[in-house]
């Protein structure tokens, strides 16, 4: 089992550089929803938006260690969000049940692709 400091310096060696930034943006942006909390009133919105959060920052961070679950779970994730995206019709709805990112994650997604090979 490799030790926190280990794991650190994996995530910022085994893959190219781009993919630990967006590993911090995602961290950053979950820190920015959360700190949206003391504005709001908890409510499911509030909660379904922190969780897409963690999820995609979960499986990024995953991925940026070359773990195929995490690049397959961040793909997964993305194309469940594109599917409410064309699914959902209202703007409410789609506000609450979807992530504020999807569209940068479909982007993202396309650098999972392109290093998929290299994934263990």
């Amino acid at each position: 089992m490799n030790t926190a400091t280990q794991y650190i310096k994996n995530i910022f060696t085994k893959m190219p550089v781009v993919f630990p930034l967006i590993a911090v943006f995602h961290l950053l942006w979950l820190v920015w929803i959360l700190t949206g909390i003391r504005s709001e009133i908890f409510s499911t919105e509030l909660l379904i938006r922190i969780s897409w959060m963690t999820l995609y920052a979960i499986c990024w961070i995953a991925a940026s260690d070359r773990k195929k679950w995490g690049a397959l779970g961040y793909l997964l994730l993305t194309l469940t969000n594109m599917v409410l995206f064309l699914v959902l019709k209202t703007p409410l709805l789609r506000d609450t049940y979807m992530s504020s990112l999807f569209l940068i994650d479909g982007l993202f997604s396309f650098f999972l692709l392109f290093y998929f090979k290299q994934f263990e």
